[in-house]
């Protein structure tokens, strides 16, 4: 990831009209690059402000003074159903090289906030267009109540809430199948690899998005809504700093098992603990995981280090012990970000159980450690479990269908 060097944050309400013409001049070629089907006309009516609204810009300057890219916050006073409540906004946009950090998360969420703060009393939501499965992963990642969810169903009251929001700012209906998608001008650019890894991937936060709107690729996005509550923030900031926590107690955990033991292994505790949400390996029987912890290695990654690369043939899945990784993809012969995995993550592992080669490349952001299982000690472990091979042939099964619908050439 190529360094921001600033941010600049200029209120749009008070720009004069030329002024705002030239914001919406340095800003579209971003949107352009980034986004396909992106008009300038609609980028232009985006920055404008009418009554009950206020627009926030934040731009993000390279060394050059360049800018590489932005996010764009608005707050909207709406009534809904004969509520009067408060919805927030945001878009952004940043260039492949400087993508990656969730810089522009920030200025939406500073300015929920805000806004929570200034009415304290009232209701405050986060309302989101979500373009592609990774915004709704950062979104799960950094709000503790999120609708939808990956782990419940949405209450019928706060999906109506969400639907009447998405009517009143404007949105199209994609169709009844999927009430919580809605038809969009723009898409974001991927390749087949993004596509692909998005479409087979185990992240729970991604078949979620998926279930909501299959077809996000054809110009289609998924609504979501965040209740800034009081509850809501307080739980959002306490879940933030027992991550903190915990992931400082597995650094220290990790070098002093390190100091002990060297690069051997983890515990089998331990690693049914690491397994316990996967949707396959969570059923191994503890005796078979006593061997993968006896039989794994560990190995350590420096920042820039790859630990698989797109087009490899599928020989390991790994768990990360500890740092972040940044999962990568080949467009247009430059590699680009598409997601991030941390401490606890399961990669890798349908490579070697559909014998494809890796679809996207692992390349450590922090210093990492990883448990390495070979693909000839992870087949064995299945295989030694028939009722696991059953699931794992109906769940390719499934997803190849799934992919099948959803294919461009459907």
């Amino acid at each position: 990831m190529a360094p921001l060097v600033r941010k600049q944050t200029i209120k749009v309400n008070p720009l004069t009209a030329a002024e705002r013409d030239a914001l919406a001049d340095e800003l579209f070629p971003i949107n352009d690059e980034v986004m396909a089907g992106a008009d300038p006309e609609v980028f232009r009516a985006d920055l404008e402000t009418p009554a009950g609204t206020t627009t926030t810009v934040q731009i993000f300057r390279n060394a050059a003074n360049e800018a590489v890219g932005y996010s764009v916050a608005r707050r909207l006073e709406l009534n809904i159903n004969g509520r009067d409540i408060i919805v927030m906004r945001a878009a952004a946009a940043i260039k492949d090289q400087y993508r990656g950090g969730g810089s522009t998360l920030m200025l939406g969420f500073i300015l929920s906030v805000l806004s929570k703060i200034q009415r304290p009393t009232s209701e405050v939501y986060y309302f989101g267009t979500l373009l592609q499965p990774t915004s709704y992963y950062l979104m799960t990642k950094f709000a503790s109540v999120i609708w939808p969810n990956h782990k419940q169903q949405t209450p019928p009251e706060i999906e109506d809430l969400m639907v009447s929001i998405a009517t009143k700012v404007g949105l199209e209906p994609l169709d009844e199948a999927y009430p919580l998608a809605f038809k969009t001008p723009r898409t974001v650019v991927e390749t087949p690899e993004e596509r692909q890894y998005w479409l087979t991937t185990e992240r729970p936060e991604a078949r979620c998005y998926l279930q909501h709107n299959p077809r996000y690729f054809d110009g289609s996005a998924m609504i979501c809504l965040i209740p800034l509550d009081w509850r809501n923030l307080a739980e959002t900031f306490a879940t933030f700093v027992a991550e903190k926590i915990q992931a400082n107690f597995q650094l220290i955990r990790g070098e002093v098992r390190f100091r002990l033991f060297g690069n051997r292994t983890v515990g089998t505790t331990e690693l049914l603990r690491l397994l316990r949400h996967h949707e396959i390996l969570s059923k191994l029987q503890r005796s078979t995981v006593e061997i993968l912890s006896n039989e794994a290695s560990i190995q350590s990654l420096k920042p820039g280090d790859y630990l698989m690369k797109q087009g490899d043939t599928a020989d390991a899945a790994y768990i990360l012990l500890k740092g972040t990784c940044d999962v990568m993809a080949n467009r247009d012969n430059q590699e680009i970000q598409i997601a991030e995995v941390d401490t606890g993550a399961v990669v890798g592992e349908m490579g070697v159980i559909e014998n494809m080669p890796r679809t996207a490349s692992l390349k450590a952001r922090t210093p990492a450690r990883v448990l390495c299982i070979s693909s000839t000690l992870l087949l064995k472990a299945i295989d030694d479990q028939p009722e696991i091979g059953e699931q794992i042939r109906t769940l390719i099964e499934a997803r190849r269908s799934a992919n099948e619908t959803v294919s461009p050439a459907s």
